[in-house]
């Protein structure tokens, strides 16, 4: 049986889509490793990750950009997540252009920008808990009790013991008591450790948890 050889451009876009799917999965490899990586520069990192999985064909330039490469022919996107804007991603000429997926380059910055937020995230929940006491207990991994629930959404809200024993219709003192029994639980000293503490455990369901 006669199959015909595949033509030129259809070579040209399987290409690109396989090093579009290896650029994809370097990068997802690189955010699941982030927090085994606290004491490293992540920028570095991540700098070197690209340069190598895309063989020099793409480089990410940190805010402020400068075209420090002249005339030199590129491709060059924002990288930006929600309003921040880290720098530009460039791409060398003809580097993941699909005519299939012509928007492969916006999704590569775009990629390049959540996964930055995210090890910036990453790293300042990690500072922030290092400076807690260690929590070797194992009860404190129970998740919140209805009114610990009540009094963290304060702490989040920026209550005092007065104003959240008033939204809930409560006794000061009985607000109190629920207080000191957390940072006992948790081995904290005020709202805002408490807050670190109950995310670095994920002692609530943050997604489903109400912001008002």
């Amino acid at each position: 049986m006669y199959l015909p050889a595949e033509d030129g451009a259809n070579q040209q876009e399987r290409a690109v889509l396989r090093e579009w799917e290896h650029v994809q999965e370097s990068l997802f490899v690189f955010a699941l490793a982030v927090p085994s990586q606290a004491t490293s520069n992540h920028r570095l990192l991540l700098d070197q990750l690209i340069t190598r999985t895309t063989r020099g064909c793409a480089k990410v330039w940190w805010a402020p950009y400068t075209n420090v490469h002249g005339a030199k022919p590129a491709q060059l996107l924002e990288v930006r997540y929600r309003n921040i804007r880290y720098g530009l991603l460039e791409l060398a000429a003809g580097y993941l252009v699909s005519h299939l997926q012509p928007r492969i380059p916006q999704h590569f910055a775009q990629l390049c920008a959540l996964i930055i937020a995210l090890t910036e995230y990453e790293a300042f929940v990690q500072r922030q808990a290092n400076n807690l006491t260690p929590l070797l207990i194992p009860e404190a991994m129970k998740p919140l009790a209805g009114r610990e629930q009540d009094i963290l959404h304060g702490f989040l809200k920026g209550e005092s013991e007065t104003e959240i024993a008033q939204r809930l219709g409560i006794e000061q003192a009985t607000v109190h008591s629920h207080v000191q029994g957390l940072y006992r639980r948790l081995h904290v000293h005020n709202p805002r450790e408490a807050i670190i503490r109950i995310f670095e455990l994920r002692l609530v369901d943050w997604l489903d948890f109400p912001d008002e």
